[in-house]
């Protein structure tokens, strides 16, 4: 066990301050999930607590597993796929905003229709415009003072999206 934590380590680059802070937030997400459910279930006399802080926990677990895939993936392949993510963006968020699936009453959520799930798609929003915005920063560098250049491009992403 100790061997595999060792070669682990040895494997993630990047800031190991960030590493910690992304096990720490998850540790104390399972427990609070897991103080939530158990008081839900005892109120209503019911053992679904288990089930539930299993769900969380899986999740997690994908989730840092999907971090760790993204940090060893190069930046560069975020650039190129940054246009992309903003023109599949901008026609989710207006089919959304006309045909949203309906949730706590809310229409903010597009349904996937083959496998029933349903997400929001003002979070791929906030990824694209975040790996455009870079990557436009990025490209338009030495131009960085000039507002017809970069300020007006960079507004103009900023206001379709949002």
């Amino acid at each position: 066990m100790a061997i595999a934590i060792k070669s682990l380590i040895e494997k993630t680059k990047g800031d190991r301050w960030i590493w910690l802070i992304i096990i720490l937030l998850s540790i104390i997400s399972i427990l609070t999930v897991y103080s939530a459910t158990n008081t839900i279930a005892h109120n209503k006399g019911q053992s679904v607590e288990s089930y539930l802080v299993f769900k969380h926990v899986i999740f997690v677990l994908a989730g840092i597993g999907m971090i760790y895939v993204t940090h060893l993936l190069d930046y560069k392949y975020f650039a190129g796929i940054s246009k992309v993510l903003i023109i599949i963006t901008v026609p989710l968020l207006l089919y959304t905003l006309l045909f949203g699936a309906h949730v706590n009453e809310a229409s903010r959520w597009v349904k996937i229709p083959i496998i029933g799930l349903t997400f929001q798609t003002s979070d791929l929003a906030k990824l694209a415009l975040i790996t455009f915005l870079a990557r436009t920063l990025t490209k338009k560098q030495e131009n960085i003072k000039d507002v017809k250049k970069t300020f007006i491009p960079i507004i103009a992403s900023v206001g379709l999206v949002t």
